[in-house]
């Protein structure tokens, strides 16, 4: 508990001298869902909007696997707060994460929950934590005419001896598992990860969810569940062609409800 009392401590001298500046903390607030049970973990800060008042926190910023019940969520957003998440290490599966071992999916999967769960904003902790980076030399592009890269038809791709499973490069953390690494260190620039693809195609799914929301709560909604249930953080789709399915129905709830200008058809693809 006295840890949180530094909090104010930075946070409310900031407010008075830059009211319009936004605060936020990943400290954990409130009951919370153990990640490695079902318990729920008390904490003796509650998460209400009096606390984060009180803490001068405009937003609050909880692992994914510790975030507090929906009604807290909206209790405190509806009082002018935010609410935000994240993944970093942990938590690890059965939740969704952009390790190297869990499902590749998750990436886009992940964005599908936050907006399940009315969430503002995803908190991504790290892109290209090269450890060791001046040790390190630049990653070639193989492609065909590279006799190794013959397994690999036509794409040009990352030789296997650089698939760096540990985020750190230079110590023995291999239970890192690539966490915040989704572009690696190219010799003519950084090479984007499939993982990162996945997580830029979850952030446009979530603007076509976000869209279709403002034409049709309803249709917005079924869309949604059929990937998340906007309770359970931990029950993750994992099957891509659901998640392909609930994307094209979106796009085509908005293509039928959108106004084509001059009769021209629009296909969304």
């Amino acid at each position: 508990v006295d840890s949180f009392e530094a909090i104010p401590k930075a946070f409310c001298p900031l407010h008075q001298a830059f009211p319009k500046a936004t605060t936020l903390t990943t400290a954990h607030i409130g009951l919370q869902q153990s990640m490695l049970s079902q318990e729920t973990i008390p904490h003796p800060v509650a998460f209400t909007a009096e606390t984060l008042q009180r803490l001068c926190v405009d937003a609050v910023c909880p692992l994914t696997g510790y975030l507090p019940p929906r009604a807290n969520i909206t209790e405190v957003q509806e009082a002018g707060r935010q609410v935000w998440t994240y993944t970093c290490v942990i938590p690890t599966a059965p939740y969704a994460a952009l390790r190297l071992d869990n499902p590749i999916s998750d990436g886009r999967v992940l964005f599908w929950q936050l907006v399940a769960f009315g969430l503002d904003g995803f908190l991504n902790w790290g892109f290209n934590q090269w450890g060791g980076i001046a040790a390190m030399q630049p990653i070639p592009l193989l492609d065909a005419s590279t006799p190794a890269a013959a397994p690999y038809e036509q794409l040009p791709y990352v030789p296997e001896s650089e698939w760096f499973v540990s985020t750190d490069n230079t110590s023995d953390a291999s239970w890192l598992k690539g966490d915040g690494k989704v572009l690696y260190y190219g010799a003519e620039g950084p090479i984007a990860t499939m993982r990162l693809a996945n997580m830029r195609d979850g952030m446009d799914d979530a603007d076509y969810l976000s869209m279709l929301r403002t034409m049709s709560p309803t249709k917005a909604a079924a869309a949604l569940a059929r990937v998340s249930d906007g309770q359970h953080m931990d029950r993750v789709c994992r099957n891509p062609e659901t998640v392909i399915a609930a994307r094209e129905q979106v796009a085509e709830s908005i293509e039928q409800m959108q106004p084509r200008p001059g009769g021209l058809n629009v296909s969304i693809q």
